[in-house]
């Protein structure tokens, strides 16, 4: 099981076409896959796919998306669930 999920995880942008996409879509699905990796109890796989989302919104300059706002909230909250409140302060 672990196996296939980090098989999933690792494909992250590759479902997209780098080509024909703009950060928006690369960082939304990274945002939703740390949201079902969040859901599934594997957190290190869901830090992982919220920092790469929040880096990604960053580099297109969208911090004022949606998206952003909720993968900062997220990973705050994710910090939170592991005990690792200093970090959570700074996203919450």
């Amino acid at each position: 099981m672990v196996a296939t999920l980090a098989t999933w995880g690792s494909l992250g942008t590759s479902f997209i076409d780098s080509t024909k996409s703009d950060g928006s879509e690369k960082a939304r699905f990274q945002l939703e896959s740390g949201e079902a990796f969040y859901g599934l109890k594997k957190y290190s796989f869901a830090e992982k796919r919220y920092l790469s989302a929040i880096i990604l919104y960053e580099t297109a300059n969208l911090t004022s998306d949606l998206g952003y706002i909720k993968a900062l909230a997220n990973l705050g909250l994710l910090y939170t669930d592991m005990g690792r409140f200093t970090q959570a302060q700074f996203y919450t």
